[in-house]
């Protein structure tokens, strides 16, 4: 179990931020790997297209691509038959296993069957299975630890009998009665290094060291990713150094504990660091120096904290070796775990086909620098004066804002942990009895609007009486940066403020005005329209962030929980707006809306419904501008 320190703030804090940013996600599409420009460059000899060169010559759109419908069919098809495949590959991985053959080498083989993923699942899933049964001691060598015992032989018997995918996220069970008040008490109070140690060894005390010491099985290792994310760094090192088995990589795949920790690191790192205890805990991660190897798997709506912990440490002259786990290629292994049929060969063409049209279009997107680098041509002089190309500098990701503002983190999971450490939650808490620490006008108000979220959610989003309650303890947002703003408007709570608040004060308050028309808040939208004093602004252009963001999805709540229903209406107001406003369809909606076509069909015909005068035919003048 991962004692949970934080219990999860740092996500929390991203999710709470987020949570209302419309759905933009693309219908299921084919698994395939992706296809670079390069590749796509050697099957042509005419149309060819080199990065590395001055001059840009096009590949022209797929004119022999299946129907939509037949492309359904293959979709579903391939997805069914991947399933099928991932279930055969891990039967007869762990047939090869149990045979003899090194988990390594099976990893592989299951790599080059049906990705890296699942390969790295199966390595972790069998390195659990292989310290289950190291465990299988009498109970009266374990004592107290009969509990640990009983869940090691469930583990063992769902594992051989080929139930053992995800067992891992079970390990929590085995820790269940393991009490951790003490010890987030103790990190909260900020106790003494000392202190907070002699109070996990009491709540550990009865688990066995050797336990203890098991990279696949040790619940110290929760313990030292909180303490880094909680910024308690001196507490990291010293159950690092205490128990160092824990850091091993002895495989590429033996990559989680070590993407945990640089990604903790990231939520914690910020203003002005202890260098020397930084480089103290790097050294130890980085063990003789060895490159080690990491998962790049997306945060919460947003990039990597794994890789972005790396480049923060290079920025402080902390330099960490370590490659990326999806950059690699498995082993040519002597392994065959399946056979590839003519059937599944056919599906693959079939997919090629199908993906033609998107695989074109990323033949035309290059990174605003790259657009730079070719030979003028009406084309790329066009990308270069494009809107995209404008927006690239104009526009800024306010997750970056919040992300990095150690201090809001902070102060909400101190907030956090005080009232859990008491056994209550938030809805048994005023906000009168918040300690609220010293921070800026941007962080304040972040935090503000982040704690008005958790109390909406408390109250079945009771606007009126979260608006008393925050009013009554002097909890009013009082942001001055343009990205705490957007952070605000971007949270659950922003109808608290949007009256109140000055958005004036900023030549670029557009630019919320563009982000809540890609959420499709038109209520908001409005409501800021007639608060903001507008001169002609090249870069306000709701429709088109109105068109990128657009979805026929909402997020409800019925009970307290979540869910998706479909629902137009703001939609079609925004639709009205643009209509009622002379709104002209530009070359960059057109290019937008091709994309649209193309990867999200579902959504192209809800937009055309809405504006009939769209009209999307040309390709010949397609292209892309990827922000650097």
């Amino acid at each position: 179990m991962k004692l949970p320190i934080g219990i999860g703030v740092a996500a929390c804090l991203v999710a709470a931020v987020f949570l209302n940013i419309k759905n933009t996600t693309e219908s299921p599409s084919i698994e395939r790997k992706p296809t670079s420009k390069d590749a796509i460059a050697t099957n042509k000899t005419d149309d060819t297209q080199i990065l590395g060169s001055t001059k840009l010559v096009l590949l022209p759109f797929p004119e022999k691509t299946l129907s939509e419908k037949e492309c359904d069919s293959v979709n579903e098809e391939s997805s069914d038959d991947l399933k099928k495949r991932r279930k055969l590959a891990l039967e007869a991985a762990m047939q090869a296993y149990l045979a003899g053959e090194p988990k390594e080498v099976v990893a592989d083989a299951i790599w080059m069957e049906v990705g890296a993923f699942p390969a790295e699942e199966w390595y972790n899933v069998i390195s659990f299975y292989e310290v289950v049964k190291r465990y299988q001691l009498p109970t009266a060598m374990l004592d107290s630890s009969s509990h640990v015992v009983s869940q090691l032989k469930e583990f063992q018997s769902a594992i051989e009998s080929g139930r053992f995918q995800r067992v891992q996220t079970r390990v929590e069970q085995l820790f269940a009665n393991v009490d951790v008040k003490p010890i987030n008490r103790a990190i909260v109070e900020k106790r003494s290094l000392d202190d907070v140690i002699f109070t996990i060894d009491n709540a550990l005390a009865h688990i066995p060291a050797g336990l203890l010491r098991e990279p696949q099985i040790s619940p110290v290792k929760g313990l030292i990713e909180s303490s880094l994310e909680y910024g308690y760094y001196e507490l990291a090192l010293a159950l690092m150094k205490r128990f160092p088995s824990l850091l091993a990589q002895g495989s590429k795949y033996q990559n989680q504990f070590i993407s945990s920790l640089l990604s903790a690191l990231y939520q914690s790192i910020s203003g002005k660091p202890d260098k020397n205890i930084l480089k103290q805990i790097i050294a130890l991660i980085q063990q003789e120096n060895t490159t080690i190897v990491v998962k790049d798997m997306p945060a919460f709506f947003g990039p990597s904290n794994t890789t972005a912990a790396a480049s923060k440490l290079i920025e402080l002259g902390i330099f960490i070796d370590y490659t990326v786990l999806e950059t690699l290629e498995p082993n040519n292994v002597p392994i065959d775990l399946l056979a590839s049929t003519p059937a599944q060969e056919a599906l693959r063409k079939k997919s090629l086909q199908c993906n033609a049209p998107s695989d074109w279009i990323e033949s035309r997107r290059y990174k605003k620098g790259e657009w730079q680098l070719f030979e003028p041509t009406s084309l790329t002089r066009e990308a270069v004066n494009s809107f995209e190309f404008k927006l690239c500098d104009v526009e800024r990701n306010f997750s970056d804002f919040v992300g990095n503002t150690n201090a809001v983190k902070e102060a909400l999971r101190d907030i956090t942990m005080r009232i859990f450490s008491e056994g209550l939650t938030l809805r048994d808490v005023s906000p009168s009895e918040l300690t609220i620490p010293e921070l800026t006008d941007d962080e304040r108000a972040v935090l503000i609007g982040l704690i008005a979220d958790g109390y909406l959610e408390n109250r079945a989003n009771d606007e009126q009486a979260v608006r008393r309650l925050m009013s009554n303890a002097g909890l009013f947002p009082k942001p001055v940066s343009m990205e705490a703003k957007q952070a605000l408007l971007s949270m659950r709570s922003a109808p608290l403020w949007l009256e109140t608040l000055d958005f004036n004060d900023s030549s670029k308050s557009y630019i919320l005005l563009n982000q809540l028309a890609f959420q499709g808040k038109f209520d908001l939208f409005s409501t800021l329209k007639s608060k903001i004093e507008m001169s002609d602004e090249e870069m306000f252009d709701p429709l088109f962030f109105f068109l990128q963001g657009y979805s026929d999805l909402k997020v409800t709540e019925v009970n307290g929980i979540s869910s998706f229903t479909a629902d137009d209406t703001e939609n079609k107001l925004f639709a009205d707006y643009f209509v009622e406003n002379g709104y002209e369809f530009l070359p960059h909606h057109h290019r937008l809306m091709l994309e649209k076509k193309v990867s999200q069909k579902h959504h192209f015909d809800k937009l055309v419904a809405l504006f009939p005068q769209i009209k999307v035919s040309d390709t010949k003048g397609f292209f892309s501008v990827a922000c650097e």
